[in-house]
């Protein structure tokens, strides 16, 4: 697995778990999101895909943050690590 800086920060003073449905965890078909402690962990970070920020868009109380793709993107040019990947979710391919 290739290290990518693309993974979600969650902000555990704004989020309130969805008032216990955990939409984002539910959400993720790759395993990056995991409930420990009655609070959302980012538990395997180096399978977010690069680019997919839908749970971040699931989250009603803004809580989930994403790094500025701009950023990131030089970030990984420079260090070739860009691959196209498959989302299991969807099937949509990202970079």
């Amino acid at each position: 697995m290739t290290n990518r800086p693309w993974f979600p920060t969650i902000y555990l003073d704004k989020c309130d778990c969805c008032n216990g449905t955990y939409k984002c965890v539910n959400f993720c078909p790759h395993g990056v999101l995991e409930v420990r402690e009655d609070d959302v962990s980012v538990i395997n970070p180096l399978e977010c895909i690069y680019g997919y920020s839908a749970c971040a868009d699931l989250c009603p109380k803004e809580a989930i943050i994403f790094p500025r793709k701009e950023i990131v993107s030089r970030s990984i040019k420079k260090k070739s690590l860009l691959h196209p990947i498959i989302c299991k979710g969807c099937g949509k391919k990202f970079l």
